[in-house]
């Protein structure tokens, strides 16, 4: 599925849910819901506090919409193909090659830990174990 159809789709979700809650906000005003459902004793209409209450629905919806689109579209931007170097592994941006670990930095939280895995590993370590056993052999 597209980027840009998963980004249309997650905001849609959200502007339903944000209708929903405006829906509850009027018909709790206009019917009295907790009257209604739960006995409680009977409130007159107050339009003033429901429009204050849309109110700030209002802005927490543009706002919650607003910063969805945004982080979805970085990491749309993140998805994306990049251009990698064969020998050195490096990344093409902007004209500019540079390390992967920079880029990523650069385009995220995240950091890097450097590590071996065991294919790398090998080849060092057996180097590493020979040494140490010649060494020991020609001590004694």
């Amino acid at each position: 599925m597209p980027n840009t159809l998963i980004t249309k789709k997650v905001i849609a979700y959200e502007i339903v849910g944000f209708a929903i809650v405006f829906a509850f906000l009027w018909a709790d005003e206009l019917f009295d819901l907790p009257h209604v459902v739960f006995g409680t004793v009977a409130t007159p209409i107050n339009w003033m506090e429901c429009i204050l209450e849309s109110s700030f629905t209002a802005i927490l919806g543009v706002g919650v919409i607003y910063m969805t689109s945004y982080y979805l579209n970085k990491i749309k931007h993140l998805e994306g193909m990049l251009p990698v170097c064969s020998v050195c592994k490096k990344i093409r941006t902007d004209g500019e090659w540079v390390a992967v670990e920079d880029f990523v930095k650069q385009h995220s939280d995240a950091d890097f830990t450097h590590g071996l895995c065991p294919d790398c590993a090998r080849p060092y370590y057996q180097e590493l174990e020979k040494m140490q056993k010649d060494k020991l052999d020609s001590s004694n």
